[in-house]
């Protein structure tokens, strides 16, 4: 098995989650007077839920990822879901120069766990050199260009997660009784992925 090094975003995507409207919907707030804020609580609840450091394993609106692997293997899994493409694989041979892998030596599937790049049958990948970063595979993923290409419950969980952060600025209430979120918890217990 490949030995990956941290995947990097190299295309964000071009739409948010939530926009600055639906948030102030979502938060009764009439004026604009509470713009930074409420963009504060959208980037953090994308983040939360969105590419490698969301709690969901997902890519949500459409972008790219580079993934770099130190050899190449008969399949290699990819961290992320869901896949739309793989635009690209290739690696470094000795001298350190990156070529490009011919789209017919491989493809690309998702399964129940990940997108996985499979090498084709009768087909044989390049000799790479050894580097930790020798093979690179570079895919668009997401559920589509817009947010609503994404599901509504993600996103229903991304408004509640906004909605609270709004309704409780601090790190503690005192004198009150707080629950998680059972609504939101249930709602994302659908799209969350196993680990690999």
């Amino acid at each position: 098995m490949p030995t990956p090094l941290k995947p990097v975003r190299t295309v964000a995507p071009a739409s948010p989650l939530i926009t600055l409207a639906e948030a102030r919907v979502w938060c009764h707030e009439d004026s604009t007077d509470q713009d930074a804020l409420l963009q504060l609580l959208i980037d953090a609840a994308t983040s939360e839920l969105d590419g490698m450091t969301g709690i969901l394993g997902r890519c949500l609106i459409a972008q790219t990822w580079r993934f770099d692997f130190d050899s190449f293997a008969h399949e290699i899994r990819l961290p992320l879901a869901p896949l739309i493409a793989v635009t690209s694989v290739s690696w470094k041979d000795a001298p350190g120069a990156s070529q490009t892998v011919a789209p017919t030596v491989y493809h690309a599937v998702e399964d129940a766990l990940s997108p996985v790049v499979r090498l084709a049958s009768g087909q044989s990948w390049p000799t790479p050199a050894i580097r930790p970063d020798a093979v690179s595979i570079t895919a668009q993923l997401g559920y589509g260009a817009s947010a609503t290409d994404v599901p509504g419950g993600i996103r229903f969980a991304a408004q509640l997660a906004i909605a609270d952060g709004y309704a409780n600025r601090e790190a503690q209430i005192v004198g009150t009784i707080v629950a998680e979120s059972l609504t939101r918890n249930r709602t994302l217990a659908g799209f969350r992925r196993l680990g690999l």
